[in-house]
């Protein structure tokens, strides 16, 4: 067999890139990578694994990886709300002093803030607003397969067609 061109090396590797995105899509869930993923997944949510080797013919050739969230603590958010910001701007008038009048009008959420922060005043036409945000602990966000080609190639040896071999390990066979 006379050697390739690089065009039908070219029709030959996208028609194998065609036929294995159908196993890698993470979209279809039947896929293999679909399946693997729950796999991870459930182990994760069983047994809090996050990563195992990947191992052909007994070598090591990658890693699959859960992704996790970090774990956040639960915090309190307190913030003013402007309501009425003609008892607003009159409230800021009467506490601000003359130079600082216009710029406490004009920034009339920032001056009742400040006020707030400051002094612990609640400026009328407002009142305080509390967010609390739960702690939310570790979660599974996704998967990571991380796959070392020339070790796949390698620990498939001669179980892998010439030309399949050749193609993991970058030459043109």
């Amino acid at each position: 067999m006379q050697p390739l061109s690089d065009m039908e090396r070219l029709v030959i590797t996208q028609a194998l890139l065609k036929t294995v995105t159908k196993y890698t899509s993470t979209k279809d869930p039947d896929s293999l990578r679909a399946r693997a993923d729950a796999d991870m997944l459930a182990n994760y949510e069983r047994m809090g694994m996050k990563s195992v080797d990947l191992r052909i013919n007994g070598e090591k050739v990658g890693t699959y990886s859960v992704k996790v969230s970090k774990p956040t603590t639960s915090t309190t958010r307190t913030r003013l709300v402007v309501d009425d910001s003609e008892e607003a701007y009159r409230w800021a008038v009467r506490s601000a002093t003359d130079e600082f009048e216009d710029w406490c009008i004009a920034n009339i959420d920032r001056f009742c803030q400040y006020a707030l922060d400051e002094f612990g005043e609640v400026a009328d036409g407002t009142h305080l607003e509390t967010d609390t945000m739960a702690a939310q602990p570790e979660r599974a966000t996704g998967t990571v397969l991380k796959v070392d080609v020339p070790k796949v190639a390698h620990a498939l040896g001669g179980e892998l067609p010439v030309a399949v071999s050749g193609l993991l390990e970058g030459g043109e066979r």
